[in-house]
């Protein structure tokens, strides 16, 4: 079985990029590249990029440790999870994500998607519903 293991998206700055730009088209997303490696860069920001192996080319995933100081609790991020082929990595995400969450004294793992088939397979993996966002934009 393959390990999750945080890697450097600088050593593979051409793959992530053109990564980037795949995900956006399949996602409808407008995620920057260079605004998500500042803020991975910010050492005041707990995110990590990790792959299986190392090896961003079998896919990848940004994990974040977040605190919640309404409650107390300690969660990991799932924030973006990429493959080269839809759908390979979403079954082994989720395990892996939980193993991350039980290393970093976490009480739960979340997961944020606007797609509908992510959505259903995490709650098909035992996630929950916790909140919906209602979002307005204004510029």
């Amino acid at each position: 079985m393959a390990n999750f293991q945080i890697f450097d998206p600088y050593l593979f700055d051409a793959e992530m990029r053109r990564d980037f730009d795949d995900f956006n088209e399949r996602t409808g997303e407008a995620f920057d590249y260079d605004r998500v490696l500042s803020l991975v860069e910010d050492e005041n920001i707990p995110l990590h990029f990790f792959a299986y192996d190392g090896d961003p080319s079998r896919g990848w995933c940004l994990v974040g440790l977040e605190y919640d100081a309404l409650t107390g609790e300690r969660f990991v991020l799932g924030w973006l999870a990429y493959s080269p082929r839809r759908g390979s990595l979403l079954g082994q995400v989720y395990k892996d994500l939980e193993r991350l969450a039980v290393a970093a004294n976490a009480d739960y793992v979340e997961i944020r998607t606007r797609l509908d088939k992510m959505a259903s397979n995490c709650l098909q993996s035992g996630y929950c519903k916790a909140e919906q966002i209602m979002r307005k934009r204004i510029k």
